[in-house]
C-alpha cells in the first residue's frame, strides 16, 4: 500500500478529483489551469496544475467525454508516457482491443462502437 503522505503533492491531485466530481469549479480553478474545448456532445477539458510541487510530477491532465458521459482520463506525466484510463462505455468496448491508436480513438473521439 501507498501512503499519499509521503508524496503531498499526490494528496492535492486526489482532492481536486473531488472537487471535480463535486462540481466545485472554485476549487478547480485554485489547482489548475483550466481549458474546455469542444461541444456539448463531445468534449475536453485539461487541467494544468498551477502548484509547482504538483507541475514537476505532472504536466496536465485532459477529460474527454460525452454527453455527460466522462469516458477517458489521460495523465500526461512531467516525465514518462501517457497513462490513459478508460471509463464507461469506453472501458466497455476496449474490452477486446489492445492497439494503442484504437484506445486512443476511444478515449478521445468515441471511437469503434
Amino acid at each position: 500500500m501507498f501512503s499519499l503522505q509521503r508524496v503531498p503533492e499526490l494528496a492535492d491531485l486526489q482532492a481536486s478529483f473531488g472537487a471535480l466530481l463535486s462540481g466545485d469549479l472554485a476549487r478547480l480553478e485554485q489547482a489548475y489551469r483550466l481549458q474546455a474545448s469542444g461541444s456539448a456532445q463531445q468534449w475536453q477539458l485539461v487541467l494544468t496544475p498551477r502548484a509547482e510541487a504538483l507541475a514537476r510530477r505532472v504536466r496536465a491532465v485532459t477529460l474527454h467525454g460525452q454527453g455527460k458521459e466522462l469516458r477517458c482520463i489521460e495523465t500526461q506525466p512531467a516525465r514518462g508516457d501517457l497513462q490513459r484510463t478508460l471509463l464507461g462505455s469506453a472501458a466497455a468496448a476496449a474490452a477486446n482491443l489492445r492497439q494503442a491508436d484504437a484506445l486512443a480513438a476511444l478515449c478521445q473521439a468515441g471511437g469503434a462502437r
